[in-house]
C-alpha cells in the first residue's frame, strides 16, 4: 500500500487557504487513488524540538554526507531523527506540503491570496490602515 505524509504548516487551521488547496489535491489524488494511506503531520500541533544552530550544522553536515560534529549537533542531530514523522518519512511514497499562502500587497492597498479551490480568482480584502 502506498502512503502519502501531508505535511501542514498553516498556523490558521480551518480558516488556511492553503491547507483548503491541499485538501483539494489529497481529496482528488485518493479518489482517484483510493488503495493509499494519507497521513497528517501537522507543525503547529506536533511536539517538535527546538531548531537552532547546532540543528542546522548537524543537518547540513548529514546531507553532505558527513557526521554531526560534536556533542551538541549529536544530540540536536538525535532529537530531530526521533520524531516519528521523519523515521515514518522515508516509508511514504510522497509527501506533500501545505505552506501559508501569506497575502501580497497591490498597488491600490488591496491585498489577494489565492483561492482555495484552485481557481484563478483571488479573494480580495481591504487593506488594513496603518
Amino acid at each position: 500500500m502506498s502512503r502519502l505524509l501531508h505535511v501542514s504548516s498553516s498556523p490558521r487551521r480551518g480558516e488556511s487557504e492553503s491547507l483548503a488547496l491541499a485538501e483539494v489535491f489529497l481529496d482528488a489524488y485518493t479518489a482517484k487513488h483510493p488503495e493509499v494511506e494519507v497521513e497528517r503531520l501537522d507543525l503547529w500541533q506536533a511536539n517538535l524540538p527546538a531548531f537552532g544552530f547546532d540543528s542546522a550544522s548537524a543537518k547540513m553536515a548529514v546531507f553532505g554526507g558527513g557526521e554531526p560534529a560534536g556533542n551538541d549537533q549529536v544530540s540536536a542531530w538525535e532529537q530531530a531523527r526521533a520524531i516519528a514523522s521523519l523515521q515514518r518519512m522515508p516509508t511514504c511514497s510522497a509527501c506533500p506540503c501545505g505552506t501559508p499562502a501569506f497575502p501580497t500587497s497591490s498597488s491600490n492597498g488591496s491585498t489577494s491570496s489565492p483561492s482555495p479551490a484552485g481557481r484563478s480568482d483571488s479573494i480580495r480584502r481591504p487593506a488594513t490602515p496603518a
